[in-house]
């Protein structure tokens, strides 16, 4: 019957957090839990809400089953057996002096109900009446604490194997963007440096003919020079000659006023 009232209990649950977010890993974790504590101790470790007397439990759990995987220096090297350098041992001891300290709380108040049982209604009820010590009890209830650690070491584990996926997934995801992003970048790189050759290509066959035009230009440049200086040359040529004519304009006026002047001189002879 408690395990029928306990998926009652959490489809009840469920059924009140209709359209909300819900982890349901971590509700049937509770469940589960709760359906062994009652057999063990007829009472909920845990409720829905992650309060109750299991969750200074479930962090001590947790925190032995951390312990528990760590690795200790000390048991790879015999000759360091006697030695605690990490310290795992006396957090180990201090976590199941916690964890005995919980359970002796219930196993007092239910030897103190000792008188009342009429018939055993769960574990510990039956441990009590067959005369079990209390550390008789804490010894076997270590054992039943390592399968709740051992439990509560699974769902974290599978919680991690989630999560590693989901990561890796996420990176391949980001890897590919980030592949086809780069191969994108690639293209255009490869796109620019073909426009960048055929600038420069552009630009070399204008530089050529910049200087084809500047040399055409120097050569126009000397012709006309050349012309100009042929032009001045031509100009005094043509000033001395004029000069030469008029030279021989006034010698050939003066031969004539000397020829007229004989002429005159021998006619009144």
């Amino acid at each position: 019957m408690s395990r029928e009232k306990k998926v009652m209990e959490l489809v009840g649950f469920l059924g009140s957090k209709e359209g909300e977010v819900v982890n349901l890993g971590e509700v049937v974790y509770i469940t589960v839990t709760n359906i062994l504590s009652n057999a063990l101790f007829s009472i909920d470790f845990l409720d829905f809400e992650g309060q109750g007397i299991g969750k200074e439990l479930r962090k001590l759990l947790t925190e032995d089953a951390e312990l528990g995987i760590t690795v200790n220096l000390s048991d790879l090297y015999p000759i360091l057996s006697g030695l605690d350098f990490q310290g795992i041992r006396k957090k180990s001891k201090e976590v199941l002096e916690k964890l005995i300290t919980i359970w002796e709380d219930i196993i007092k108040q239910r030897r103190k109900q000792e008188s009342v049982i009429s018939d055993q209604s769960d574990f510990l009820d039956a441990l009590i009446k067959d005369g079990y010590t209390k550390d008789q009890i804490n010894q076997l209830i270590v054992v039943i604490q390592e399968v709740f650690a051992a439990e509560k070491w699974v769902e974290d584990s599978r919680k991690r194997a989630r999560l590693e996926l989901e990561l890796r997934q996420e990176t391949e995801k980001s890897l590919g963007q980030a592949l086809a992003q780069n191969e994108k970048l690639t293209t255009q790189l490869a796109e620019l440096k073909r426009e960048k050759d055929g600038a420069e290509a552009n630009l070399r066959t204008m530089r050529t003919q910049v200087e084809g035009q500047r040399k055409l230009l120097r050569q126009k440049d000397e012709k006309l020079s050349k012309a100009q200086q042929e032009h001045s040359d031509l100009k005094k040529e043509l000033a001395k000659m004029k000069d030469e004519a008029c030279t021989f304009k006034d010698s050939m006026e003066a031969a004539k006023k000397a020829a007229y002047k004989e002429g005159v001189v021998a006619t009144e002879n």
